[in-house]
């Protein structure tokens, strides 16, 4: 037999094909089990490598054993048949192979005390790198990177394409949004930044600009990093850096083949960055691929970087057009339909439009990070009136980020519509504390708050606060004038207006002289834009004035009958239209046929989702409607339901004071005017909220009727306190409106009554 047949032979009566088929599973069982712990565990990428190497290693010592202790040829015969239950002395093969180096007890002794080792350095590695001790410890567990993020600098085009080099940054931008250590600051925080550095904000973030808003923004670390070329491929590098020193913390490189490769490498350079810097390397295995929740399109990318650009640069149009290319690209390119609804909510515009795009977006969200699925599914709740489900969402934010500024400004503009100051003023706090100390937004909405809950000195002390920040700015001078009327302090809220340019504060100057009653200052011919929807608010505006302000109805629904049925406004989009507050004045000038005609032109081309918001101007409508048929108990109904449906603690009390007092329910009336005049001011204090530029409070007509309805009642004090605060309201009205100031002046003039 020749010796290949022979050591064949052998291995078969060795059993050696058994040892090793029993040696391979249980290898591969071993490896699924590592592989399990490194998921599990969040252990390094180099466990699995070297349990495979260990297991290679241990093979041939395995099936050397196996050939060992299978004893030599004629073993089996030397030692004979020996029965199951006995056990005879050792013979001198069974003596022999007791005394070789290979026996299984020795081999797998050696296994488990490898896999021990393997398991001590996995265990030391993992805790040097988690207490920050020796070469494995990283910025976190030195505490290098802060409480508040990192900001992700603008990357440097070594390749010449800063467009490219953009592109690049805002990917890790995406992926970081991602992580918990090394989680990017929103553009939100970074604009309130260049605000405060009077840069405008298109302004490049790198460099020292960068390191900058990183020390503003109260941050550890920024990341920096450069794009270029390598023949037909790219190198990627990144840099974590320390923003108030500029040292070097981790440096990572990453390779691209060509642009088609550009995602998955910024995939890999995140990654490298984010268990360099410390980042439990489970949550960086759990993180979707940047393919996943961005765009698999570079172009589609790259297209969706410029619109941003131009929204920063205030190219609406422009942003628009680039993010409908992007979308042209990639249809479910869900970020590029969230940018499209966001355009569209900020500009009160498009409604229909708005929401198709947030829907889109929501409808393709696994293409979003988490943090942007919470945010486009609480703005597009917000939009369709479900504030307390875009509240949950924006909690949900928050959980993932504490330090979420737009979700803390967010949450303070829903609970303000759900009339919940205390929550607006307890948000408000919270983004000031992490150090979003944004005048439009932080302290404009905790003033307004205060002024809603009478805080009067809290709204000082924030508005001091303010300047210490943004002395100058006219958004603070209107804060100020905004407190002034609030308390009552007509020759502050002057002094105000007289410390600024005419041109300044246009908004609420024109409020201020439509409350002191100088309709005609207030509201000029040319007012309002050209197109159809601007004529027909600036029409709908003066109309308001007429009716309420000056008491000409006639001439209200002369201006309305010509402004809300123009051939022009067929094309625009009826949630767009002011139909519903138009309907409202009419029917409140004794015109219940044509608002009738406007109810029904809005319900039959707005659907239920768009209603929310003018639920309450639609039901107030509906109200004065009935009054004008004679049904006044329908009509006060109507007036409890949309003071219900407001998004605003009184905005519609005065008008319901109105029914009630036609209804002749004079007690349940005055009670209404004076909660209306009680309620804290802000400029939801009107009508018409979130709709027309400038709306006037109906606190003159609150305290002229309130103090008729107080003499009726025998409440003379009550009555004198009413025409004085009206008396001083329109002490310098216009000549038109002096009649009724003449007359208020009279009473009282007269002796105190005795009360009854």
């Amino acid at each position: 037999m020749s010796r290949l047949s022979q050591f064949v032979t052998e291995i078969h009566r060795r059993s050696l094909w058994q040892v090793l088929g029993i040696y391979l599973a249980g290898s591969w069982v071993a490896y699924q089990l590592t592989l399990g712990l490194v998921e599990g565990l969040g252990l390094p990428d180099w466990v699995p490598p070297f349990a495979i190497v260990l297991f290679i290693v241990f093979l041939p010592v395995v099936l050397a054993t196996a050939f060992v202790q299978e004893g030599l040829p004629g073993a089996a015969d030397a030692r004979g048949a020996v029965p199951l239950y006995r056990h005879p002395p050792p013979g001198p093969v069974e003596r022999v192979l007791r005394r070789h180096p290979l026996t299984w007890h020795r081999a797998i002794t050696a296994g488990v005390l490898a896999f021990a080792v393997l398991g001590l350095g996995v265990t030391g590695f993992m805790g040097m790198r988690a207490i920050g001790f020796g070469p494995f410890g990283t910025p976190v567990t030195r505490g290098e990177l802060g409480e508040r993020g990192v900001l992700v600098a603008d990357f440097e085009p070594i390749t010449g394409d800063s467009l490219l080099a953009r592109v690049v940054a805002e990917a890790i931008r995406v992926d970081l949004s991602q992580s918990p250590v090394l989680h990017a600051v929103d553009r939100t925080r970074v604009g309130y930044a260049l605000e405060r550095m009077t840069r405008p904000a298109d302004t490049r973030i790198s460099g020292e600009v960068a390191r900058e808003v990183a020390v503003r923004l109260g941050l550890g670390a920024l990341i920096e990093g450069d794009v270029g070329r390598a023949g037909s491929g790219y190198i990627l590098s990144a840099r974590l850096v320390s923003a108030d020193s500029g040292r070097v913390l981790v440096a990572v490189r990453a390779s691209a083949r060509d642009s088609s490769d550009l995602l998955p490498a910024v995939d890999q350079l995140s990654a490298r960055l984010r268990e360099r810097a410390g980042e439990s390397l489970r949550t960086i295995r759990d993180s979707a691929p940047l393919t996943q929740v961005t765009t698999s399109s570079l172009p589609a990318l790259r297209s969706y970087l410029h619109a941003r650009e131009l929204v920063y640069a205030g190219d609406v149009d422009g942003a628009l057009q680039s993010f409908r290319g992007a979308l042209a690209l990639d249809s479910q390119f869900a970020a590029a339909h969230r940018a499209i609804g966001t355009i569209y909510r900020n500009a009160g515009r498009r409604t229909d439009s708005m929401l198709y795009h947030l829907r889109a977006a929501v409808r393709q969200e696994a293409r979003l990070t988490e943090w942007e699925q919470h945010h486009t599914r609480g703005m597009l709740y917000t939009a369709t009136g479900r504030i307390p489900e875009a509240i949950a969402e924006y909690q949900r934010a928050l959980a993932l980020d504490s330090l979420d500024a737009q979700a803390l400004v967010n949450l303070g503009v829903a609970y303000s519509l759900l009339n919940d100051n205390a929550r607006v003023e307890e948000y408000s706090r919270r983004a000031l504390a992490i150090g979003f100390r944004s005048l439009s937004t932080t302290y404009w909405n905790l003033e307004c708050a205060q002024l809603n809950q009478r805080d009067f000195a809290g709204a000082h002390t924030t508005i001091a606060d303010a300047a210490r920040e943004h002395h100058g700015s006219p958004t603070l001078t209107h804060m100020r004038l905004r407190l002034a009327l609030a308390e009552g302090d007509f020759a502050g809220a002057e002094q105000v207006l007289d410390s600024v340019a005419s041109s300044d504060l246009d908004t609420p100057r024109r409020l201020y002289q439509l409350l002191r009653g100088h309709p005609e200052r207030a509201i000029a011919p040319s007012d309002g834009p050209a197109d159809p929807v601007g004529r027909a608010r600036g029409e709908l505006l003066r109309a308001y004035a007429e009716l309420w302000v000056e008491r000409r109805p006639q001439a209200a629904v002369r201006r309305l009958k010509a402004a809300m049925w123009l051939p022009a406004l067929d094309s625009v989009p009826a949630n767009d239209r002011p139909d519903p507050y138009a309907a409202l004045v009419l029917a409140a000038a004794g015109e219940p046929r044509l608002a009738r005609q406007l109810i029904e032109r809005y319900e039959a081309g707005v659907p239920a989702e768009l209603r929310p918001w003018h639920t309450a101007a639609l039901l107030a409508a509906k109200g004065f409607v009935y009054l004008a048929e004679g049904r006044p108990d329908s009509a006060v109904a109507a007036l409890t339901d949309a003071q219900q449906h407001a998004f605003c603690l009184a905005c519609l009390q005065a008008l319901r004071a109105q029914v009630l007092e036609a209804a002749g329910q004079s007690d349940s009336a005055v009670a209404a005017y004076e909660r209306y005049l009680d309620t804290g001011w802000d400029d939801r204090h009107s009508v018409f909220p979130n709709l027309l530029p400038y709306v006037p409070s109906l606190a003159p007509l609150a305290h002229e009727r309130a103090a008729a309805l107080r003499e009726q009642l025998g409440a003379p004090e009550k009555a004198r306190a009413h025409y004085a605060s009206f008396v001083a309201l329109w002490e310098h009205a216009e000549p038109d409106l002096q009649p009724r100031v003449e007359s208020a002046r009279r009473r009282l003039a007269r002796p105190p009554a005795v009360p009854r």
